[in-house]
Order: structure tokens, then sequence, then C-alpha cells
């Protein structure tokens, strides 16, 4: 028979494999001494401004298949989604893309080209350079690619996958994980949403963008009335510690591993936090 699940909700990784897996460790030697199974889950940016993004894609990419990690996609997967499909379309031929995804082709074929002033090689190498100058560089690096070829990029595309087929928001009972603070028009828009096919309707598809885009961006507390039975998790903002908001029913668990703090989990069922410091070596201090 087997044992019950605990589920652990993890703060930004952004690159940290080494703290990872020391706090994953700690965890499973938890859950074996109380007989119950340890189920990850992701509040997003895996990757970028650490040093080790590749193995934490790895990492959690195998975990999903086995059903002990969940990610809930965060901007910096975003931000290296599209840069890499618009420098690397061939890696994602056999590889579903879903409607939702906006390339920096359309992105800025939607804009007013007079008023951008530039053409789509400049706008798409704009595009290049802030996700690097986000922690991009250090991305590539671990993947052991030239940041300025994008000839070398060659990311597996079951990875890319694996990203694509992830959500914005994982529900666990009453908990509502999210990467950035969500609204509950955001929340209800992208799952009505994520149901519909793709040749439906134009329209709702950029309501469902609307709605990712505060799922994944959103720094402003909800300033209306939460669900009462719910409670919403999410990263994104670092500080020094966890930060509770709105009577305990906002939940901020990203205490800054990439930026000399730590890596914290919240347990779902026991309401306890666990955290490790970060030590690895050349962990990048970005800008937010």
């Amino acid at each position: 028979m087997d044992s019950p699940r605990q589920h652990y909700v993890l703060g930004d990784i952004h690159g940290c494999y080494a703290e990872l897996l020391r706090l994953e460790k700690r965890i499973a030697r938890l859950c074996h001494r109380h007989q119950v199974t340890p189920h990850y889950i992701s509040c997003g940016d895996l990757v970028d401004r650490g040093p080790d993004s590749a193995k934490v894609l790895d990492h959690f990419w195998r975990g999903s298949l086995r059903g002990t990690h969940t990610l809930v996609l965060g901007n910096h997967e975003i931000m290296m989604l599209e840069v890499v499909q618009a420098y690397r379309p061939d890696l994602f031929k056999e590889v579903a893309i879903p409607p939702w995804f906006i390339t920096v082709k359309a992105a800025y074929e939607r804009e007013d080209a007079s008023a951008l002033d530039q053409s789509f090689s400049e706008y798409r190498e704009g595009v290049r350079l802030s996700w690097i100058q986000q922690g991009g560089l250090e991305t590539l690096q671990s993947f052991g690619f030239d940041e300025k070829n994008p000839k070398t990029w060659n990311f597996h595309p079951q990875v890319l996958a694996f990203l694509f087929q992830s959500r914005f928001v994982h529900r666990v009972e009453n908990i509502v994980v999210t990467h950035a603070l969500p609204s509950r028009e955001a929340i209800e828009q992208y799952e009505a949403l994520e149901k519909i096919t793709a040749k439906e309707s134009e329209f709702e598809w950029e309501l469902c963008q609307i709605a990712i885009d505060t799922l994944i961006w959103n720094r402003l507390p909800f300033d209306g009335d939460l669900p009462a039975n719910e409670i919403w998790v999410s990263g994104h903002t670092p500080g020094p510690k966890i930060r509770r908001l709105a009577g305990n029913k906002l939940l901020q668990i990203d205490t800054g591993c990439s930026v000399d703090g730590h890596l914290t989990a919240w347990c779902i069922e026991t309401n306890r936090f666990y955290r490790t410091r970060q030590t690895s070596q050349n962990a990048a201090v970005k800008a937010l």
C-alpha cells in the first residue's frame, strides 16, 4: 500500500541545485520517519541567476515523470522559452506549443512598428539581452552553451515540452499555488480558458494571456476578499523571510536563495516551514 503524500511548496530556486538537493534530502528523511511520501511543488523560477539551472530543470523534469515533482510556471521560464523559440525555432518542431504562448515574432507584429522604429532583428535582440541580464546568461552557461551563439543552444525538446505542459495555477485541496501574487479574476479566467481549444476564440486566448501576465508578474496584493476556504501561496518577490498577508491567507515564500538568502519549503499538511541557506559559490546577484 502506498504511503500518504505530503506536499511541500518550494520558493524560487533560480538554479540553486545544491540547496534544492539539501532541502529535499532533509524533507525526505523527515517523511521517512513519519511514513509519508513527499511531493514537491515549485512555485516557479527554476532557472536563471544561480549556477545550476540545467541541473534544476533536469531534476524537475525527471521528477515530473516519476510523479514526485510539479512545476508552476514563473516569469523566468517564460522569458527563457520566448528567447529560445525566437533564436532556435527548429527545436520546437516536435514540441506541442500551447495557444497561450506568444512568440517574440507575434509580439513584435502586435506592436506599432512605426512607433518601435526598429526591425524585428533589433527587437528580438533586445528581448535576448533582457533575458541575459536577468539571469539567462547563467542558465546558458549551466548548459555549456555560448550565450552569443544560438547555434549552440541545443536544449532537449523533452525539457521544452515539460515546460509547456506545466501550468500557471496548481491546487491541492484548498491551497492555490501560483508564481506571482494572483487575483481572483486571473485565477478564475485562467482555469476557465485553459479548458477551451485554440480554435474556439482568439479573443478568449488574449484574455488568458492577460491573466497569465498577472500570475507570473504581479507584486501587488489582492485588495478584495479572498475565497473563505482558500490559501494562496506564491513566490516571485524575494524577502529575508516568509510573508503572511491578508490575515494569513496570502503566503509568499521566496526567501532569495539566489541572492544570498535561503531556499524555503512549506508543508501544506503540517503548516511547517523548512529552509536551507544559499551556499552556491557563484550565485548571481541580479536586479529584480
